[in-house]
């Protein structure tokens, strides 16, 4: 099932959990390649599979 299947809200979810969690890894962290990392990650796998 791809990302066109899935509920938009759930999909906003995802990523508003995800942004938080990125924000405060990002204020933790002094280096942005862990950072870029993660937003890759996020839409790589995850819901938008």
């Amino acid at each position: 099932m791809g990302s066109a299947d899935k509920d938009p809200v759930e999909l906003v979810r995802y990523v508003q959990v995800q942004i938080i969690g990125l924000r405060t890894f990002a204020r933790a962290k002094n280096e942005m390649k862990p950072v870029e990392k993660l937003i890759d990650d996020f839409f790589v796998s995850g819901p938008f599979r």
